[in-house]
């Protein structure tokens, strides 16, 4: 994680992350407007009774509490960053690139984030500034950055509440419950092959809500994120043990070695060999 303090009440905090959650985030000291930008995984938010799930490409507006709990990533995968703006003003020196324009912090979050957040895909023009401000972050100078920032500021200004993804992205306490009930257990029993329906049974729902529920969660089937999972069992395994490849295949619930090798370079982009 990296801070970068581009204006006085303005800081973005780029994340590089191969974990749930991201215990390194500095504390909030007062509520702030955070504008969060997904450049790959997943990312997950908590509001009220629903989950927000954020995927590739993908910008997040919301308030939030200073006490809230640090960000949690489904797939233990995440690469993005967020703004995090103390709107109660705004700094004279940024005022003076908004000059002109209606943009103000507290308008934005008054507008866009009254009953729940704001999502917007990766075809708004906002998202395509926040990932150039993103991708050139260890690159510019911070006047460039600052620059950016505005420009991006600029553009979410011009958003409106209506075309907001919000409810096609949130998930309900009980079923994100149920998704990562189901993918705890099955990642723990990397060697077993469940079927959806011997899942589904265990829970007692109907296996179709079950994939939906999921899919939701993770971004992708059940399928797709265990056999991920597993591979990367094996990536480590190859780099803290002497165990022939073999054996972890079959640790990993494959009794074929080409078809492990196969599955492993698709996710790892290498051969187990090489791996090593």
């Amino acid at each position: 994680m990296t801070e970068y303090q581009l204006f006085p009440d303005i800081r973005l905090i780029s994340r590089k992350v191969c974990m749930h959650s991201d215990n390194d985030t500095p504390p909030l000291h007062r509520d702030v407007l955070e504008i969060g930008y997904c450049s790959s995984g997943r990312s997950e938010y908590r509001e009220g009774k629903y989950h927000y799930f954020l995927s590739e490409g993908e910008i997040i507006i919301r308030r939030r509490q200073a006490d809230e709990t640090v960000p949690y990533f489904p797939t233990g995968q995440y690469e993005g960053a967020s703004l995090y703006i103390e709107y109660g003003s705004c700094p004279d020196n940024l005022a003076e690139l908004l000059e002109g324009t209606i943009f103000s912090p507290r308008r934005l979050a008054d507008e866009l984030c009254t009953d729940e957040c704001f999502i917007a895909d990766g075809n708004e023009k906002a998202s395509q500034v926040f990932a150039e401000l993103y991708s050139g972050r260890d690159r510019k100078p911070p006047g460039w950055l600052r620059i950016k920032t505005a420009e991006l500021l600029i553009e979410l200004a011009s958003l409106h509440k209506e075309s907001s993804l919000a409810r096609n992205h949130r998930c309900p306490e009980a079923q994100v419950r149920l998704a990562k009930d189901v993918c705890s257990f099955a990642c723990s029993n990397l060697n077993e092959h469940y079927t959806i329906q011997q899942l589904a049974d265990m829970e007692k729902v109907n296996p179709t809500k079950l994939k939906a529920c999921f899919k939701r969660v993770y971004g992708c089937s059940m399928y797709s994120y265990v056999r991920t999972q597993k591979m990367y069992a094996a990536a480590d395994l190859l780099k803290k043990t002497d165990r022939t490849v073999l054996d972890i295949a079959c640790e990993c619930g494959f009794d074929n070695g080409s078809k492990f090798a196969k599955a492993f370079r698709e996710v790892m982009g290498s051969v187990p060999s090489k791996y090593r």
